[in-house]
């Protein structure tokens, strides 16, 4: 039923396209896509392992672990936004771990919109693994990250005026990189 929504339709054709033309080691790969007897499908790489969620959900993970997470999904999305593509839906869910906990992005909502969203993404997804408390839970306050650098990286990223934030995922990436050498770990 959901088939003849011209709009769903299109946007999973749009995604399909949007996968199928990209190539990197943080990202599923889509091997084909069409339609059969009125129905949309997509062959995607299979991954075994389970998503960032099922992982990572409600615990403070190391932060070593963290910020290799989050560089990889860095890299993946550098990658999309050097082709025009936003993801538009980072979250835990949308991230699968293969059996060397390898982060691989799933699920291509966008090939418009702004990569401000996806950065933003990138720092709340980074602050959750930090802290194991998901922005926005009820009741919650943003959570607090214990060390420093890390906690400016996140703010930076999640920050409210735009211009404040990270261009795109590669400048992020870059702050990110050389934090696992000089950071410590305080949680």
């Amino acid at each position: 039923e959901l088939g003849s929504d011209l709009s769903l339709r299109n946007s999973f054709q749009a995604e399909a396209k949007a996968m199928a033309s990209l190539s990197h080691p943080n990202l599923i790969r889509v091997y084909d896509s069409g339609e059969v007897d009125g129905l949309l499908f997509m062959v995607m790489e299979y991954v075994p392992g389970k998503s960032l969620f099922n992982s990572a959900h409600g615990k403070a993970i190391d932060p070593k672990q963290a910020v290799r997470i989050a560089l990889s999904v860095c890299r993946g999305l550098a990658h999309t936004h050097g082709n025009g593509i936003i993801h538009g839906d980072i979250r835990l869910a949308k991230i699968l771990l293969n059996p060397e906990c390898e982060p691989m992005i799933v699920s291509f909502g966008s090939v418009t919109g702004s990569l401000k969203s996806d950065i933003y993404a990138i720092g709340v997804m980074l602050r959750e693994l930090l802290t194991g408390i998901t922005e926005g839970t009820p009741g919650a306050e943003v959570p607090t990250v214990s060390d420093t650098r890390l906690a400016a990286i996140c703010d930076d990223a999640t920050h409210e005026d735009l211009d404040a934030r990270y261009r795109n995922a590669s400048p992020l990436a870059d702050q990110l990189e050389p934090w696992p050498a000089t950071g410590t770990s305080h949680i």
